[in-house]
């Protein structure tokens, strides 16, 4: 099987694009928002985000089933079939969804009592019901966004991405200084309803057949899209263990403050993170492809992946920690401590986490999803212990190195799992040149963080000039020293023969 890398350089390229571009934004928005609402009611805001949040359990793995199943449809030339399961889709998690709100929006009153000042908690109240509406859209623009990976049309729905979150910055900095709090909920249900609209329009461009408002049930494709989709159900109820009751456990062990910076921090590594997991998720069609073609084939396009996507975690673990005193200073104005050991904390766990994308969506291509979700039970049954018990005896700082722990430890079990399942050993993906770049990483990272650190009296723009000449370097070295750098830039120039 021969695959296009022109198709597949041009949908990673409008990915990486998105997260840089939502990146820019988020710098901008929580800077503005913490000048702006103060670092309590920036906490607020981003407690009652995470409860809201456990709306997705309403998700029921659709998106994955609809990535999935169109890219099968899209192979076998059946487009009659992508429309049914876009119809089905939309139909169940709308209906499903609007059930979750509704438990969600009278259960917040409760759960926020527990969690929140009474100070803040009216106004944190008065913004769950705008939360929820966004989820509701977001959910539904998602179904759409998920159809247009499965037929390897990634870039449109990275372009309509990076329009949103534009909307979302000007939309903030006019309503929030007018509204406050309620304005970024404004502003977000502004997004939210644009995001859903451009994402049918997308989707109408590309697939000509689709007819927007012909909602045609199909029992059929609606027992695909959930027998694939209830072990993506599993995951889906784990991952209400992970940000919402981290943060919930924030709030209470720690601090409102504590909550933004932890807010800001993992904003940061996620951003960053999204600069590897898209180029990897991107690739989900490209793995059904393979794996429908043969084992071998589906197990060589994976270690070609997993070598470089693991050379790349090297170097994103260490500019990240050799960074964060300068992004603290931009970010922030000063060298916050709490900002920078949580941020270390997270960038340490989500390295583990990041490495295991090739299989994790590896997995999701070939719908063998046991490994997956076992990985997210253990996750989130750590975490809970976890961040309760560290958060008990050592307050904030122990609920988030909990966190980090339960993250690594679920994450690498799928990494392993995986590669008892297919054969494949660490040898075999990880090479010796990697010893070389590590220990190199090592030193940049140490030399970096420690000189920022001890000499507060420099000028941000000159650490990042430092950072800048030596990370360059250090790629410099990646390419001259690993096969896999040198690949990477034959990759984008030939076609991947599998």
């Amino acid at each position: 099987m021969t695959v296009n890398k022109k198709t597949i350089s041009i949908n990673i390229l409008f990915s990486l694009l998105q997260i840089v571009v939502i990146g820019l934004v988020y710098y901008f928005l929580y800077k503005f928002l913490l000048a702006s609402l103060g670092t309590e009611l920036m906490g607020v805001w981003a407690i009652v985000l995470s409860i809201s949040s456990t709306a997705n359990v309403a998700n029921l793995g659709i998106g994955s089933s609809v990535t999935r199943y169109t890219a099968l449809f899209k192979t076998n030339d059946e487009w009659d079939q992508i429309n049914k399961l876009l119809y089905t889709s939309v139909i169940l998690l709308g209906a499903f969804f609007l059930l979750i709100m509704l438990i969600i929006y009278l259960a917040a009153p409760a759960w926020l009592h527990l969690i929140v000042e009474d100070t803040y908690y009216e106004q944190a109240l008065s913004i769950v019901p705008y939360s929820l509406l966004c989820l509701l859209f977001n959910s539904l623009s998602g179904i759409y966004a998920a159809c247009l990976d499965g037929l390897q049309k990634t870039y449109i729905r990275s372009i309509v991405f990076v329009v949103s979150f534009i909307m979302l910055i000007v939309f903030s900095y006019l309503l929030v200084p007018r509204y406050g709090l309620l304005g970024i909920a404004y502003a977000q249900l502004i997004q939210a309803v644009f995001l859903l609209i451009a994402m049918i329009g997308g989707l109408k461009f590309v697939l000509k057949t689709h007819q927007i408002f012909s909602f045609r049930w199909d029992k059929g494709i609606f027992k695909k899209i959930f027998s694939f989709g209830i072990q993506e159900q599993v995951i889906s109820i784990c991952q209400l263990c992970f940000d919402p009751l981290t943060k919930s456990l924030l709030g209470g062990f720690g601090s409102l403050s504590l909550v933004t910076y932890y807010e800001m921090a993992n904003r940061l590594v996620l951003q960053l993170r999204g600069l590897l997991v898209n180029a990897n998720q991107v690739l989900i069609p490209i793995f059904t492809s393979a794996q429908e073609k043969s084992v071998e084939t589906g197990k060589y396009f994976y270690k070609q992946i997993f070598s470089l996507n693991f050379l790349m975690c090297i170097l994103w673990l260490s500019f990240i920690i050799s960074a964060i005193v300068p992004i603290s200073n931009l970010w922030i104005g000063s060298t916050e401590p709490v900002f920078i050991h949580v941020t270390i904390l997270l960038a340490m766990s989500y390295f583990f986490n990041i490495i295991i994308s090739p299989a994790y969506f590896s997995n999701m291509g070939s719908a063998k999803l046991k490994g997956n979700v076992i990985g997210n039970i253990i996750i989130a049954v750590l975490n809970i212990g976890l961040c309760y018990l560290l958060g008990f005896y050592f307050g904030g700082y122990g609920v988030v190195f909990g966190w980090s722990i339960a993250l690594a430890a679920g994450s690498l079990y799928i990494l392993v799992v995986y590669h008892r399942d297919n054969n494949i050993t660490f040898g075999s993906v990880i090479l010796k040149h990697d010893m070389v770049i590590i220990l190199a990483s090592i030193v940049y990272t140490l030399c970096c963080y420690f000189l920022f650190i001890s000499r507060n009296d420099l000028n941000v723009w000159l650490m990042l000039a430092i950072i800048f000449v030596l990370f360059a370097l250090l790629c410099l070295a990646v390419y001259k020293v690993h096969p896999v750098g040198k690949r990477l830039l034959s990759m984008v120039r030939n076609k991947i023969k599998i």
